[in-house]
């Protein structure tokens, strides 16, 4: 990826995504999950104990995960990674941000199993694929795509 296409993708992600901040409501979710995946383009990723490299919540290079971007710094403890996002809201503390992804639990589980099997890189294709899986989510659950379909359409440009 260019240079200046790098800097627009941190502007991007910083505007639309943020700081990792608690989910307003499943419109919220997919929104900023949408910009979070079509900006980052990778999986977050760590490597455990055991030598597996698995998704994580916060990863390597200062990723997330599709999730991760609902979990405020502050509420964050390395004893979520590689739990379930249902897991994870029921920790100690979670209650800062596990409201709207316990009244969410089917749209917010389907939207980290995207982030945890997606393929990987900028290439039309892999840009295209994500799209699809993240379209039938929005629709599944009856959300505007209006915000996928700009941040897709970003990804796209930037991979010409």
């Amino acid at each position: 990826m260019p240079l200046d296409a790098v800097d627009d993708a941190q502007m991007l992600h910083a505007m639309h995504v943020g700081e990792p901040r608690p989910f307003t409501d499943a419109q919220d979710m997919l929104d900023r999950v949408a910009w979070h995946l079509f900006t980052q383009r990778v999986r977050s990723q760590t490597l455990v104990n055991d030598g597996r490299t698995v998704c994580a919540y916060r990863g390597n290079n200062g990723t997330m995960c599709a999730m991760g971007i609902g979990i405020p710094n502050d509420a964050y403890t390395r004893d979520m990674e590689e739990q379930s996002i249902e897991l994870v809201c029921s920790m100690d503390g979670a209650r800062v941000f596990s409201r709207v992804i316990d009244d969410n639990t089917e749209l917010a589980a389907e939207l980290q199993l995207s982030h945890d099997t997606m393929l990987t890189g900028g290439s039309e294709g892999i840009i295209d694929h994500l799209y699809g899986r993240l379209l039938h989510i929005a629709e599944d659950h009856r959300l505007d795509t209006t915000q996928l379909e700009a941040a897709y359409a970003h990804a796209r440009s930037v991979a010409r």
